[in-house]
């Protein structure tokens, strides 16, 4: 495996806080101000907020929660300041002081020189295939997911990616239930996140002699 081939393909990162009424009115007045910054053209109202979009970038703001997806079509340090500007929009508008959890999601993709299924398990399953076998036929791999305390909540899937198994799928969800008042702790919290993909998971794949 060449391990400089690891790509981050999405990022998703959302932000619980008190509830809140939109007025139909004040949706509006962010859709404009979101295509004014980040290009959005498409405004979908939904029974308790709005669906703001632009090819795969998304701004979902319901209820008691914030929510923006985006592709890695820039660099890190790039994607997070324009995830922060979507949030930092939307909480100017609607006056959002108080956030009481906030949730990231990494995507990335490693390519093997083989099947990632039978790299998967030849180093990380301790069972011997007979045993696989009593599943049922029909398996074409087997992930593996992992669950961390660090601080907030690392849970990390590493499994082929069954669309295409020369492939590794790792998909990264960071939780913290920490309440907090700044988005500078968004922009700190996707920093440690994508550290760990880039650092210590990279690391984990190494070790995974092909």
């Amino acid at each position: 495996m060449n391990l400089e081939l690891l790509t981050c393909r999405r990022l998703t990162a959302a932000l619980l806080h008190p509830p809140i009424s939109y007025a139909r009115s004040d949706l509006a007045l962010l859709f404009s101000t979101l295509s004014d910054r980040l290009d959005i053209s498409s405004f979908t109202l939904l029974p308790d907020g709005a669906r703001f979009s632009q090819g795969e970038t998304e701004v979902l703001v319901q209820g008691g929660r914030v929510q923006v997806t985006m592709n890695f079509s820039t660099h890190f340090p790039g994607l997070k300041d324009r995830v922060i500007e979507a949030f930092r929009l939307v909480v100017e508008r609607f006056g959002i002081a108080q956030f009481t959890a906030l949730g990231i999601k990494l995507i990335a993709f490693q390519p093997t020189e083989g099947s990632s299924a039978e790299l998967l398990e030849k180093h990380l399953l301790g069972g011997s295939p007979e045993s696989l076998a009593l599943l049922g036929p029909g398996r074409t791999g087997t992930g593996f997911r992992f669950n961390f305390q660090r601080g907030a909540v690392y849970d990390l899937r590493i499994e082929p990616y069954f669309m295409d198994l020369s492939q590794v799928y790792i998909e990264l969800d960071v939780n913290s239930h920490q309440p907090f008042g700044s988005l500078e702790e968004v922009g700190s919290q996707m920093g440690r996140a994508y550290d760990y993909l880039l650092g210590d998971v990279r690391e984990f794949l190494s070790s995974l002699k092909e």
